[in-house]
């Protein structure tokens, strides 16, 4: 057996100033998934529940080492949102796609080693690191958000792709759901505070008001149900569906036609979603219905 502490502890002295050792890591998969989800769960090792474990000579000791050297892999990683902010309009198509897939990876990775479980289903996780959890509340800060959301605005499919289904997957508690759809791009923020009443709703009122239609961020999701792509339009009802669940303020907004087109309801276009030829396309949409 692989003795799991040294590799953890081999591991993280790799990632230390080692981008692309970080970049590999993240793309690395197993057969039964991916690496990182491998280590994200030593994070919560159990080793009355974990047969291979059990079956070792494992110390508590040795079982507590582990633990803290799979949250220093999981620290290391964190840091390629720094990458993705030193990036430019110039800078490479791939580089940007591949980190922002590691970026995807790493959220969705640590929500499911925080939980709750994905849709409710599977085990949950029953005692995590503070480490862990406070790792997943920054990424859903405005510093970091103010690194990735612009991105669904992207010219490429891929980034856009990308984003949506972070948000779709990695999006699980109420208070990440509040920090993504209240988040505005800083010129449209400062418009928002002007002349704004604490009582008003104003995407309700404001035909101008950036928080219209849902906000920013669910107004550039319902965009790319245009798209052609499927795999889009799959990732994209996900990601609305992850953040209307138990968002009051968003489903009251969404449950009215704007101002500006009374004839249009965004709920009819789940509606017809709900009927398209491809499965994963309806269980999508129909999730957006049940969370709705």
């Amino acid at each position: 057996m692989v003795d799991v502490f040294e590799y953890l502890k081999q591991t993280k002295n790799a990632l230390v100033g080692n981008p692309s050792a970080k970049l590999e890591l993240q793309r690395t998969q197993e057969p039964a998934g991916s690496l990182l989800a491998s280590i994200v769960s030593y994070v919560n090792l159990n080793p009355p529940a974990d047969a291979a474990i059990a079956d070792s000579s494992y110390s508590e000791e040795t079982t507590v080492q582990i633990r803290v050297e799979a949250a220093n892999v999981i620290a290391s990683l964190a840091h390629v949102l720094n990458a993705l902010a030193d990036l430019s309009d110039h800078s490479p198509h791939l580089l940007q796609v591949a980190i922002i897939r590691a970026l995807r990876a790493l959220y969705v990775a640590i929500a499911d080693g925080t939980g709750p479980s994905l849709w409710g289903l599977g085990e949950e996780c029953l005692e995590f690191t503070s480490e862990m959890r406070t790792a997943l509340d920054f990424m859903f800060q405005s510093q970091a958000l103010n690194v990735y959301l612009p991105l669904l605005a992207s010219s490429s499919p891929f980034i856009r792709l990308y984003i949506s289904q972070l948000l779709a997957f990695a999006v699980r508690v109420p208070n990440h759901r509040i920090a993504v759809t209240d988040w505005l791009p800083p010129g449209e923020r400062l418009r928002e505070s002007k002349g704004k009443r604490g009582w008003e709703v104003s995407a309700l009122v404001d035909v101008n008001s950036p928080g219209r239609s849902g906000g920013w961020v669910i107004r550039h999701l319902t965009t790319m149900l245009k798209s052609k792509d499927f795999k889009t339009q799959e990732a994209s009802l996900y990601a609305i569906a992850a953040l209307v669940k138990d968002n009051t303020n968003i489903a009251l907004v969404l449950s009215k036609s704007p101002p500006e087109n009374k004839a249009y309801h965004i709920l009819s276009i789940a509606a017809d979603f709900s009927r398209d030829r491809r499965s994963e396309v309806r269980l999508a949409a129909c999730l957006w219905y049940f969370d709705f």
